[in-house]
């Protein structure tokens, strides 16, 4: 979809400036931190790879180690945050059925 579009299409959703606010600076800083941590392991990375590192052995396997750990939290918390998101839309689906039921 283009981006002109997208930005109508969300520019008319029902959601005021004070939750955008919020929901875009948490989620900026969820995924600034992850990537600036792996910004800066790459460059170690490369500086051990390049053997500009004193330790450049040791240093290689931490920070490998370091990425494969960051890769394996960041899918993990990934999962869970979509499974309680969808309990989240299960749970309100259930209480609009039922909200129907009872008209």
């Amino acid at each position: 979809m283009p981006y002109s579009l997208l930005n109508y299409i969300f520019g008319a959703m029902p959601i005021r400036s004070r939750e955008f606010l919020i929901s875009y600076f948490a989620a900026a800083a969820f995924w600034a931190v992850p990537c600036s941590y792996l910004g800066v392991l790459a460059d170690n990375l490369t500086d051990a790879s390049a053997g500009e590192d004193t330790d450049s052995e040791y240093s290689l396997v931490v920070t490998v180690a370091s990425v494969l750990l960051t890769i394996a939290a960041t899918a993990g918390v990934s999962f869970y945050v979509k499974k309680q998101i969808n309990l989240i839309v299960e749970e309100e689906e259930r209480r609009k059925c039922e909200a129907k039921e009872l008209l």
